[in-house]
C-alpha cells in the first residue's frame, strides 16, 4: 500500500511540472542554446581550471601520506595509498585531456 501511495504522491507532484514544461515555447532555440553554452562553460571551467590544481594537491598529499605510512612500518597501507594516488593522477590527466579534445572539436571559439 505504501509504494502505491508514494507513486500517487509523486505523480501529483511530478506531472504538473511536466505539463508546465510541455507548454514552454522554445522559440528560436536561443534560450536552449544559452543553457547548453553555460553548462558547457561550467564543465570546462571545472575540468580545465579547477580540477588540475586541486586534484594535483590532493595527489601530492596522498603520496606524502603513503610515504609516511611506508616509512613507519605500514608498508602495505603505504603501497596502497601511493598506488591510489597514482591512479587518481592518471584519471585527472585523462579527464583533462578528454575535455580539452572534445571542447576543441565541438565548440568553436
Amino acid at each position: 500500500m505504501r509504494p502505491l501511495l508514494a507513486l500517487l504522491a509523486n505523480l501529483f507532484v511530478f506531472f504538473p511540472a511536466v505539463a508546465q514544461a510541455a507548454d514552454w515555447d522554445a522559440g528560436s532555440g536561443d534560450e536552449l542554446r544559452q543553457v547548453i553554452d553555460s553548462t558547457a562553460d561550467l564543465v570546462r571551467y571545472f575540468i580545465q581550471d579547477l580540477l588540475p590544481p586541486v586534484g594535483g594537491a590532493i595527489v601530492v598529499l596522498m603520496v606524502v601520506w603513503g610515504s609516511i605510512q611506508y616509512i613507519t612500518g605500514q608498508k602495505e597501507n603505504g603501497k596502497k595509498t601511493i598506488f591510489a594516488a597514482i591512479i587518481g593522477a592518471v584519471i585527472i590527466v585523462l579527464a583533462y585531456v578528454i575535455v580539452r579534445a572534445v571542447s576543441h572539436i565541438f565548440v568553436s571559439e
